[in-house]
């Protein structure tokens, strides 16, 4: 079973031909939309100036202050240089990065301390969001747009 809430057809397709599934054993069940009402989607250009940047994104967390927010790096080193200029910005919350390059009990500590609620906000690379499923994370922002939309 496949399930997924982002994948074309054609996406589909190549997925059951490269598990070797006949089209007799293969079933597609969609949904007919996949619109959501209680998403916005709003895109911004990314200042060069990292001041007026990280005070862009300073207001957008501050204005979500009901919910957590995930802020997605592409690097490492972009998660870690954005913890440090965060942290001194919006002390008052409980910040945390998380990537690849930090050992298993740092990110099993980090992550355990996301499902109690403890981290206001995470930034992260990619490897942060698998099995992610926090029903009062109200901000979702990509510093980089994402090479594949369907990753």
């Amino acid at each position: 079973m496949l399930l997924t809430a982002t994948c074309t057809y054609q996406d589909v397709q190549d997925i059951r031909i490269s598990l070797e599934i006949s089209v007799e054993n293969f079933a597609i069940i969609r949904d007919t939309s996949f619109e959501r009402k209680e998403i916005s989607i709003e895109v911004f250009k990314r200042k060069d100036n990292r001041e007026i940047f990280s005070n862009e994104l300073m207001n957008l967390v501050k204005k979500h202050e009901n919910g957590r927010a995930i802020i997605y790096c592409a690097t490492q080193s972009g998660c870690d240089d954005l913890f440090v200029i965060l942290q001194s910005l919006l002390s008052d919350k409980n910040l945390a990065v998380y990537h690849g390059g930090l050992g298993d009990e740092q990110r099993e500590s980090i992550m355990s301390h996301w499902k109690d609620r403890k981290i206001k906000i995470m930034i992260g690379t990619n490897a942060f969001g698998m099995g992610i499923n926090s029903s009062d994370v109200y901000l979702v922002i990509h510093c980089v747009v994402p090479l594949n939309m369907s990753k």
